[in-house]
């Protein structure tokens, strides 16, 4: 098993984090219906990113692949899940406008953690190889989205002259 217990559990939080993360792009798409089709891309995103990290999981048991969690800790993480929770809630209450929930959710993607967490893996076949190859392209695609639809939201906000 290459997997120390520290790091199994950086994993177990890491699917957590993308499985909140789509519920609450799902929650979104909810509360905001005029962009719903955009969020639930996402959250089909998130819950692809979870099975990746499960993947690669179940990949670093087996010894094909290896999982280096640097400077990532699972207090930092708890505190982006607990923080990610007060937001859903706030989300849940009506407490922010479409731009500012899309704010905070591009911020918090785009943060460093969730930037490069794929990139702590390193694989020794070439499935495993291959799905980091996914994964890189796709979070870069993901991020992307988000900031397009960010601008978007902007722009329509700045056309109707509300902040």
């Amino acid at each position: 098993m290459t997997l120390q217990v520290h790091q199994h559990k950086i994993l177990e939080l890491l699917k957590e984090l993308e499985l909140l993360m789509a519920t609450i792009y799902q929650l979104m798409a909810q509360r905001y219906p005029e962009h719903a089709e955009s969020y639930l891309a996402l959250v089909s995103e998130e819950m692809e990113h979870a099975g990746w990290i499960e993947q690669l999981q179940s990949a670093c048991l087996a010894d094909q692949a290896r999982f280096a969690e640097g400077r990532t800790r699972t207090y930092t993480i708890s505190n982006m899940i607990n923080f990610l929770r007060e937001f859903q809630q706030k989300l849940e209450y009506g407490h922010l406008t479409e731009l500012q929930a899309l704010a905070a959710v591009t911020d918090f993607e785009n943060s460093l953690i969730e930037r490069q967490v794929f990139q702590r893996f390193t694989g020794d076949t070439p499935e495993v190889e291959k799905v980091l190859g996914r994964l890189e392209a796709t979070q870069k695609q993901h991020t992307g989205r988000i900031t397009t639809l960010l601008q978007q939201l902007r722009a329509e906000a700045a056309a109707r002259g509300t902040p």
